[in-house]
Order: C-alpha cells, then structure tokens, then sequence
C-alpha cells in the first residue's frame, strides 16, 4: 500500500509542471549560488558597493544567512508546498473518500503523508548544504549539520497541514504561499536583532531558530543545539495539533 502511495504521488510531481519546477529550483539556486556568490562578491568589492566609504562589510560575511536560508528554511519549505498540493489534489478528486474502503487505515495514511515531506526535506537540506555550503568560510560542524537538517525538516510537514487546512484548492494554496514567503523575511530581520527579540521572532517563526542554530555552529558557538531543540519541540507542537485537525476532517 504505501509502494502504491508514492508512486501515485510521483506521478502526481511529474504530471504537474509546477510542482516539479519547484524541486528544480532549489537545485539551481544551491548551484547558483555556490558560483555565482564568489563572483557576486567580488564584483561588488571592485564596484566599491560591498565593502564601501561607510560600510566595512562585504557579501561574503552574510554567507551564512544566505546559505541557513536555502538550507534550513527553502530546503523544507518546497517539499512542504509540493506535498500540500498533492494533499490537494486528493481531496479535490475524492482520493481521501476513496482510501476509505481500502485496508489502508486513515491513521497510517495520516503518518505517511506527515513523514514523507519530512523524509524529503532532510534530504534536501543535506543536498542544498553540501552543494551551497561550500562558499561558507569554515565548514559546517557535521553534527551541527544533521541537526539542524533534522530540526528544520519538521518545517515541511507543518506548512504541509497549514496549507491544505487553509486552502480550498491549489488557487488559494498558491495566495497563501506568498504570505509563507512574507513570514520568511523573520529570518533576515533575525539576523539583524540581538539574542531576545530572535527568541521572540523564532517562536513565530521556529525556522529563523534553525537557521540561528547554524550561525551559531559557522562561528562554534557550543550552544547552537539550544537552538535546534527550540525549532523541533515548537514545531512538533504544531504538527501534533495540525495532525489531530487532519486526522479528524479524514
């Protein structure tokens, strides 16, 4: 049963275009940004943007939070989307009715659509990491990394249920995308706050903790993991709640 599930899900992804540029992107901005930020940076440097007359700062010291976004924040958050679309898809053509009759039971359906997007957004930020944080000036912690994949990875089951518990059809799951990437902008304005409001803004937002738990192991920080066990045990309380909403409208 579960063989059956996923491949009717891939044949979902390849049959939408869309879902499955959406997984391309995150591949080519991991490569782009492993070429093109050295060059980016340097580029800046000799137009005499970055560093400046009234800024010291070049591109290359906020490395880490242009790759702790790509990884621990993009790196759950497109399979979060694509498996909301797909949940979607099943409720529009009554794929959720139908499973009813089969031996599956809802509550094991439940936990595989909660720990596939989980299983593919720790994938995806071990990729996106190993190809874009290459460009990093020390190397991530290997500890340190497959946590903070772990703890983010929670992010893509999460934003899974919000979506489709929000959204009627893919038309509204793809306005609230767009609120999803307003929210996302926590992790930059957390970048350039002091330790308590990022607290604050990483309880809103437990992915901005993920994202600080690797700023805090590029500069090896000993209490990155604080930071890690903050994101997972917030988002585990909201996928225990989304998952009780879910497990209820099936």
């Amino acid at each position: 049963m579960i063989r059956a599930l996923l491949q009717n899900d891939l044949k979902l992804v390849f049959r939408d275009r869309m879902l499955f540029l959406l997984f391309g992107m995150m591949l080519l901005a991991a490569v782009g940004l492993r070429f093109g930020l050295p060059a980016l940076d340097q580029s800046l440097a000799s137009a005499g943007v970055l560093p400046s007359a009234t800024n010291p700062l070049r591109l290359r010291d906020f490395y880490p939070l242009i790759v702790s976004f790509l990884v621990a924040w993009q790196g759950a958050q497109a399979p979060g989307v694509v498996m909301a679309f797909l949940l979607i898809d099943e409720r529009e053509d009554r794929t959720l009715v139908a499973l009813r009759v089969t031996p599956l039971l809802m509550r094991h359906y439940a936990l595989y659509r909660v720990t596939l997007p989980f299983v593919s957004a720790v994938f995806f930020a071990l990729l996106l990491g190993l190809i874009a944080g290459q460009v990093l000036p020390r190397a991530l912690p290997p500890a340190a990394f497959l946590t903070v994949s772990l703890s983010s990875a929670f992010a893509a089951p999460v934003l899974m249920l919000l979506l489709a518990a929000v959204s009627a059809d893919k038309v509204q799951g793809l306005a609230f995308t767009k609120f999803v990437g307003l929210a996302s902008l926590l992790v930059f304005v957390g970048w350039f706050s002091s330790e308590p409001l990022q607290w604050a803004l990483g309880v809103i937002f437990p992915p901005l903790l993920s994202c600080r738990a690797l700023w805090l192991a590029m500069e090896g920080h000993p209490g990155w993991w604080h930071s890690a066990l903050a994101a997972a045990g917030i988002q585990l309380c909201w996928l225990w709640l989304l998952l009780r909403r879910f497990e209820r409208s099936l």
